[in-house]
């Protein structure tokens, strides 16, 4: 009786040199990011195809459970990811799929033994159609170019280049523009209210150094729902989102984010901001 095709593997290479992406991912969500990556790696591998369908809401629970973080911090650590070239951004985008070619490309050794080949991006798209996953329609997609065939690659093919050595601060506002550009136009005309139109990226004052960028502060506070119904239950009705403008425009003005430390301090600084100029905002 012949084998059944495998269409997994028990084991991939994973590389000990940290690239900006693992640095990036890392520095942003600590240990969870570390291990999140890891995890999801390890369920590419052995999940048949190697693709992962977090449309589907058992599995996004699942393997948010799995790597012990919500399901909106998984799907935050995985446009990250997405962005920093890792995964495909438009199956993620489109379908919530999550694919690799660079894990693929890894793991096709395991393959050299089986009559069956290891699935690359077109077979996985003909797949997915046939699930009913994917429609036909949207099934070209955009080919990452190698930038050594090609010299004039656009922003986004750049942010896709592993560069194995520490981040520094350039590396970090180019990483900040490319997710800039990447926000939502309802997010976008949400922060003309701030007279926002691009990143604005700093060294924080504290040991060890760390990159940070004041419109991602902003952004992550906007979208902390749980901080802003603390707010309200320590002051009342406030007019909250005039004062985070004014508190914004005014420590951009004055350079005081400067002396942050992180996103804590910003809320700690608003806060007690906000504390004394409450009467302004009823």
């Amino acid at each position: 009786m012949a084998r059944p095709e495998r269409n997994n593997v028990d084991y991939f290479p994973f590389l000990c040199k940290e690239g900006k992406a693992m640095f990036y991912i890392e520095q942003k969500y600590g240990n969870d990011g570390y291990a999140t990556w890891v995890k999801l790696l390890r369920q590419l591998a052995v999940n048949n195809y190697h693709y992962i369908n977090l449309n589907d809401k058992v599995e996004l629970m699942f393997l948010a459970s799995k790597c012990r973080i919500s399901e909106d911090t998984l799907k935050s650590i995985i446009l990250d990811l997405c962005d920093l070239g890792e995964f495909n951004s438009e199956l993620w985008s489109e379908n919530m799929i999550v694919w690799s070619d660079k894990f693929v490309e890894h793991i096709k050794d395991a393959y050299e033994k089986r009559r069956n080949k290891c699935i690359d991006l077109n077979g996985l798209l003909q797949l997915l159609h046939s699930l009913g996953v994917r429609k036909l329609s949207k099934l070209p997609l955009k080919v990452v170019i190698n930038p050594q065939t090609k010299e004039d690659y656009t922003k986004e093919e750049k942010s896709k280049i592993n560069v194995n050595e520490d981040i520094n601060i350039d590396e970090y506002k180019s990483i900040r523009s490319i997710e800039f550009e990447n926000y939502s136009d309802e997010l976008k005309t949400k922060l003309k209210k701030y007279r926002i139109d691009s990143p604005v990226c700093f060294i924080g004052n504290g040991i060890p150094v760390m990159y940070y960028d004041l419109v991602e502060i902003l952004v992550n506070s906007i979208n902390n729902l749980e901080w802003q119904k603390d707010l309200k239950n320590r002051f009342g009705k406030l007019k909250f989102e005039n004062s985070l403008i004014d508190f914004y425009l005014t420590i951009k003005a004055n350079s005081e984010y400067q002396n942050y430390k992180g996103e804590n301090d910003f809320k700690r600084h608003y806060t007690n901001w906000l504390n004394k100029k409450k009467d302004n905002y009823r």
